[in-house]
């Protein structure tokens, strides 16, 4: 699987993690915080956007997407995780396990989907992995399984 196909995947996940179809079929706009530790690669957002378009998610129609990085280090920079909290996201996609626990430490009540994250146990993120949803992507390039 390329790396474009798997953020297409994973941008229709984050809403299928949090958003109904009964929500979608009243009108209702869904709102994406996506938090990213540096600006994010224009290929990214663009295959995160398809991904969301393909299940019937289309930014200025019925989502929107705000897209937050820090200047610098998440503990250096509390703010920006802040501001997505107080906009009142639907869901946190939160891209690198410095971002995850940044969104874990600001908030408790909006959904987090991480991305790209390692060791959740051992960073303390999660207590164990029994009920955790995991999607899965192997890339084929220099892997024998």
């Amino acid at each position: 699987m390329k790396r474009r196909e798997f953020v297409r995947l994973l941008g229709g996940g984050a809403i299928a993690l949090a958003f109904s179809p009964a929500a979608s079929a009243q009108g209702r706009q869904a709102r994406i915080g996506l938090l990213m530790p540096v600006s994010p690669p224009a290929g990214y957002l663009a295959a995160f956007r398809d991904g969301l378009r393909e299940r019937g998610y289309v930014e200025g129609q019925n989502l929107s997407i705000d897209v937050r990085w820090p200047p610098g280090p998440f503990e250096q920079n509390p703010g920006v995780v802040a501001e997505l909290v107080r906009a009142n996201v639907d869901v946190i996609v939160a891209w690198s396990t410095p971002a995850l626990m940044a969104a874990g430490r600001a908030t408790s009540t909006i959904p987090i989907v991480g991305v790209s994250i390692s060791d959740l146990v051992g960073t303390g993120l999660v207590a164990s992995l029994a009920r955790l949803y995991v999607v899965r992507a192997f890339w084929t390039v220099g892997l024998a399984i």
